[in-house]
């Protein structure tokens, strides 16, 4: 745990006061209820895994490292977390248009969800063929170079991939992740 993280225990689980904690949860398949870690804005329900919980004053965050996790808000609503997503709260009041590149993150989230990297580094490599905004190519990027490099820990095509999104985005938003992708590569 980092950050000064208060954290109490409950009936659940627990419940995350404010800061941050590194969560890992091994062997629920005895529990009838899932372990949960109770937040301002609702519960992170817990179903094997490895996540980053940050709770501020009235928002934080979630980023799920490995396994699955499902955020259930305070009103009822439930967002499923796939491995390298970060779920922000509190959310958005109404959940907004989908739109194609939506439809193509939902797919992949499912997909990764499932452990099915390859088929979701494939959805995302057909959606980049097509022409899109520079943020949503730029997007859709990061997780296919995402994929490449954590899930499917396949060197070369990732290096290959990093390098085109650099020169596609340079000085772009995930700047700092791609530094730690090529970092952790060794990508000349």
């Amino acid at each position: 745990m980092s950050g000064g993280a208060v954290i109490r225990r409950v009936a659940s689980g627990a419940e995350l006061v404010r800061g941050s904690a590194r969560i890992e949860v091994t062997h629920l398949h005895s529990r009838r209820t899932p372990y949960s870690v109770n937040v301002c804005a609702g519960a992170i329900e817990v179903l094997g895994t490895s996540f980053t919980v940050v709770q501020r004053d009235a928002e934080g965050e979630v980023t799920l490292h490995q396994g699955a996790i499902r955020f259930r808000a305070a009103d009822g609503r439930e967002v499923a977390v796939a491995p390298g997503q970060t779920l922000i709260w509190p959310l958005p009041s109404s959940p907004p248009a989908v739109s194609g590149a939506d439809q193509v993150l939902a797919t992949v989230a499912l997909l990764r969800s499932r452990g099915r990297f390859g088929e979701a580094a494939g959805v995302l490599e057909d959606a980049l063929l097509r022409p899109l905004p520079s943020a949503t190519r730029e997007r859709l990027s990061f997780e296919l170079g995402s994929i490449l490099t954590y899930q499917l820990r396949d060197r070369e095509r990732a290096c290959r991939h990093w390098a085109r999104h650099r020169r596609e985005a340079p000085g772009g938003r995930y700047e700092r992740e791609l530094d730690q992708a090529l970092s952790g590569l060794g990508c000349e």
